[in-house]
This record gives structure tokens, sequence and C-alpha cells, in this order.
């Protein structure tokens, strides 16, 4: 079965790249522990610890944030200058407490981490002002907002952040100490930074408090729209409502702007000065925005990976500085198995391994692709 799932991972490689099942025999008199094959542009290398002046170099660090980077090379063993052509590979730790080693080093796929990243975005700032009567006393009101992108609040003048690119419908129902509920709902112009736009009516007790005169206000600013009656505004619309009783109206309309907005209030029966009378609760609110750009880093990458080649003339190329988007990239461990510490006294992992990736110069211009398959060897914290 191991040989079965070698010989199809090996298959994945470029076809210029000689695969082999991969045997990691117990150090003994001349054998080879850690090696790798490669494939540079068509060109093979075979690297080998113990020959040709290369060693297996392995070594833990943490970067700024804190991360554990766990690192190996196969590189020119003592060489500082005019060195042998190098290669390394580091995986980035994949949690930042607990056991990170095994967390990190597994056998199976890796995806490969790409630097830099992250952007200057706009974000819309928005402070809302809510309003809500009833024309008897009726208070105290309590506010629900709906935000339109999920997160609501409470507050009768709250405050949300807007991302950019967004169109929000933003709803607040206000509910009177009976019971009696208002809307208003309105289209957040973003783009024009709190144009106003907000539609509403007016009703009013006639006939000693059995029928309601509902009218739209500022009627002539809307290009269309609906009543929750059936009707077209503007109206005026003539109601008649049973004592004891109640009922929701609601008013569309969209302005020749473009803007669209919603309100809904409440019609009730009861009784002002000992008299039939048809009350009802509003609601409205308004809104400013400002605009701000901020910075939005790149997500951490956790538990990725990243190949590093240097040539012989010490130019250093890394899978990291460029995307592997479109190049059909590949990062398997086969087998992680503990070996012995290094020459700091650091333990190490022991990993059969093969890859593809593209390897990008530090300015972020593609470089070539490298293959390669072999046995590593990093150095891990205790």
């Amino acid at each position: 079965m191991r040989a079965l799932k070698y010989f199809l991972f090996c298959f994945t490689l470029l076809s210029a790249l000689q695969c082999r099942k991969i045997e990691t025999p117990e150090p003994g008199q001349g054998d080879p522990v850690f090696w790798m094959e490669t494939s540079l542009s068509g060109a093979v290398q075979r690297w080998v610890a113990g020959q040709g002046g290369y060693f297996m170099q392995t070594s833990y660090e943490q970067d700024s944030t804190g991360l554990y980077l766990f690192s190996g090379s196969l590189e020119e063993q003592g060489c500082t200058v005019n060195c042998l052509p190098s290669i390394r590979i580091i995986f980035r730790a994949a949690v930042r407490a607990g056991n990170i080693t095994d967390s990190t080093l597994y056998a199976g796929a890796f995806l490969y981490y790409k630097a830099g990243g992250g952007q200057m975005n706009i974000q819309y700032n928005t402070v809302f002002s809510g309003q809500a009567a009833c024309s008897v006393s009726d208070a105290p009101y309590a506010y629900e907002w709906d935000f339109g992108d999920g997160t609501t609040s409470n507050l009768a003048s709250p405050t949300h952040t807007y991302a950019e690119g967004s169109a929000p419908l933003a709803r607040m129902t206000v509910t009177s100490a009976s019971g009696y509920t208002a809307i208003s709902e309105k289209r957040i112009r973003l783009d024009s930074l709190g144009l106003a736009c907000g539609i509403g009516f007016s009703v009013t007790s006639v006939q000693n408090g059995s029928v309601m005169f509902v009218e739209l206000d500022n009627e002539g600013a809307y290009a269309s729209g609906y009543w929750n009656t059936g009707d077209s505004i503007p109206g005026p619309l003539i109601l008649a409502l049973a004592q004891g009783a109640s009922l929701n109206l609601c008013v569309t309309g969209t302005t020749f702007d473009g803007c669209t907005s919603t309100s809904c209030q409440t019609a009730f029966s009861t009784f002002l000065q000992g008299s039939p009378y048809i009350a009802s609760c509003t609601a409205g609110f308004t809104y400013q925005v400002a605009a701000d750009t901020v910075f939005v880093p790149a997500p951490e990458q956790l538990g990725s990976v990243i190949v590093e080649y240097t040539d012989a003339d010490g130019v250093r190329y890394s899978s990291a500085w460029g995307s592997q988007d479109g190049y059909n990239p590949v990062f398997e461990a086969t087998s992680v198995e503990p070996y012995e510490r290094n020459a700091g006294g650091s333990p190490t992992r022991k990993m059969e391994l093969g890859f593809r990736c593209q390897l990008y110069r530090e300015d972020g211009q593609p470089y070539s692709q490298l293959a390669g398959n072999g046995v590593f060897a990093v150095a891990v914290v205790e």
C-alpha cells in the first residue's frame, strides 16, 4: 500500500524528475541518510549529505511575531562565500502553543506560504441616530437595529462600520411600552457619504376616532412606490379602524435619484381626553458616513511551507516570493519520524518528502520551477 501511494505521488512530479520509492535505512557504513534529487529547468541534480562537500544543516527560530520556523538545508559545509548551490525547506508552525512540533510536521500535504500580502481597504464608519414617538404617550421605546450585514444593535443611536463594496439595507424597529411597533428601513448610501433618504407619512384621526387619514410626507420626491394596502403612492389613504383594533401600515418609495426606503407605523384605537382617537407610533433615523482607509494584514498561513534554492553565485530564489496559483504546486511528506539531535543539541525530525513549486526572484519575478524528492531533516523545539 505504501509503495502504491508513493508511486502515485511521484507520478505527479515533473516528467524530467526521476521518481523512485524512498528507502531510509538505518545509518551505516557508507549509507547516505539525507539526500534530495531535484529538477530545475530540466537539469537534474542529486544532493547527498556526506558527499561532495554537502551536509544536512538543521535549525529552528522564531519570526518577528514569535511563530516557530523549523528548517533544514543541504549545503556546503563550513562555506561562507563562493559556495555550492544549496536547497532549504522551512516549515511554519501550525499552532502557537501546545504540541507545536507534532501539529506542524506530519505525513500529508502542505500548502505553500506566500510572503507579504495584506492590502489597503476602505471602510465606512457610520453613525446612526434613531428617533421614535407616539401621538399618545407610550414611552419608553425599545430599539432594534439590523445593519444589513448580519450585525445588530439595541442602542437608540449606534455606530457601525461597513466594508468597502457593500450596499446594506439598514432597518430600525422601535417598540413602544404597549407593544406597538414602528419601522424605518433604507438603503445606506456609502458612496454619497450619507445622502438623506427616508420616506415617512402621517396618520390623522378623523370622524370621532373611527377613520384615519394617511398622507405621505414630501410626496413629490418619489418616482414610484406602494403601500402595503396595495395602493400606489402618493395616496392619500382613508381607512376605517374599529374601536380597540390596530393596523400596521407600511409604505415603500424610491426617489428620482434611486434611493429606496420603507417606513411602517402601527395605528391603534385608543382614547384621548375621554374621546375615541386613532393614534400611531412613528420611527425614523438619520446617518452620517465617514470613509477611512485601513491596512488589512494577510492571513498568518500557519502550517505552510517554503522552499528556497541558492545558486552558485549566491543568488537566492524562494517559493514564498510569489503566488503558486496556476503552477500545479505539490508538497507532501510521506513519513515523519524522530531522529538524532543535531550539533546544537536540538531534537530533529527525519522526513520523506516530494514537492514541486515555482521559484521567484526577490523582486517577485518568476524564475523557474523546482521539483524534488528525497529524505530531509529539520530541527524542532523541545
